[in-house]
Parts: C-alpha cells; structure tokens; sequence
C-alpha cells in the first residue's frame, strides 16, 4: 500500500486537471490531496482501490477504550481550499 498520495496539489492558484487516473493507492489521508489551494477543477478523473484495512485505535480515549479493524481511505481530501470543482 502507498504511505502517501499520488497527488497534493499545495498552495496553487488556478489548477486545471483533466484525464487523471490513479489505481492501488491506499495511502492514510487520500489518493489525491488539495491542500491550501484556489481555483482548482479536477475532471474526469478516475481513482480506483483506494481504500484499506486500517486499525481505529481508541483505547486511550476516556469515552471509548477499545480498538478495532474498519475499512478506511479517501479518493480526494481537500483542506482550506476555495473554488474546488
């Protein structure tokens, strides 16, 4: 599996993707990930087998105290960005 994303796209302006096609990355955040960025359009895009088996472990937490396996991933994070489509 991927430790990290095919793709960040970081503190961009005006981004025009097209055709993009990502398969077997099952990175922690997300196959593609957009980051502090404007103005970004993504299209006709395809991510395929992004997510995995992951550990959700809570056992330090005062609410909850256990563990357990669950299915996890992302096809496309987006953090503090504008104009996303």
């Amino acid at each position: 599996a991927a430790e990290s994303p095919a793709l960040i796209i970081n503190n961009c302006v005006d981004v025009n993707l097209v055709g993009v096609s990502i398969h077997d990355n099952q990175a922690r955040g997300g196959a593609i990930e957009i980051r502090e960025s404007s103005w970004v359009t993504l299209r006709a895009a395809t991510i395929w087998n992004y997510k995995r088996i992951a550990i959700d472990d809570r056992t330090d937490s005062e609410h909850y105290g256990y563990a357990f396996h669950c299915i996890d991933g992302h096809g496309i994070v987006a953090n503090s960005v504008e104009h996303l489509q």
